[in-house]
């Protein structure tokens, strides 16, 4: 059974009783879970819900700057647009490595934060957002002092009620 603490935000479920898709958002003060479907909030007790599983094997959030090797078909290359969003959740990262040693996942989201920031400088965006989850604050604190190395980085917003910063770059 799915428990609503190995939930991240952004995490999207289905509600078991009605099929409806929804996100997670937050826990609520009674423990449930508050899940987003469309622009209503639904509160779902533990196991009235799973987890949805991904529709592909590269989930939109991905961006090219991810990839290693330019995917091709017909030998054209594919164009991947830049998302102003990176979710650091290594089960949307990098699902492959959800088991792997804790370290060794931490140092490769924080190689993937660095390129994401470094993308949309280049990019010229004038803000992103990285989705770094709660949990214990290991993620969040040093992807907070990755960001403070960086100049162009002017302001972090804390969202999500702060599983996730917003940073304006200059």
């Amino acid at each position: 059974m799915l428990k609503i603490k190995d939930l991240w935000v952004g995490d999207m479920v289905v509600l078991e009783a009605s099929q409806r898709i929804g996100k997670y958002v937050s826990t609520a003060k009674d423990g449930r879970a508050r899940i987003q479907v469309g622009d209503k909030i639904v509160l779902a007790k533990e196991g009235s819900f799973v987890l949805k599983k991904e529709d592909s094997l590269f989930p939109d959030h991905l961006m090219a700057a991810f990839l290693e090797d330019e995917p091709t078909i017909s030998s054209k290359p594919i164009k991947i647009k830049f998302e102003h969003t990176l979710d650091l959740h290594i089960d949307k990262l990098a699902p492959d490595m959800t088991n792997d040693f804790p370290g060794r996942i931490i140092e490769f989201q924080l190689a993937k934060c660095k390129e994401f920031v470094h993308e949309a400088i280049r990019l010229r965006y004038p803000h992103i957002t990285i989705i770094h989850g709660k949990g214990q604050g290991i993620l969040k604190n040093e992807v907070e002092a990755l960001l403070n190395s960086y100049q162009e980085a002017r302001f972090k917003v804390a969202k999500n009620d702060g599983g996730a910063l917003e940073v304006w770059l200059s």
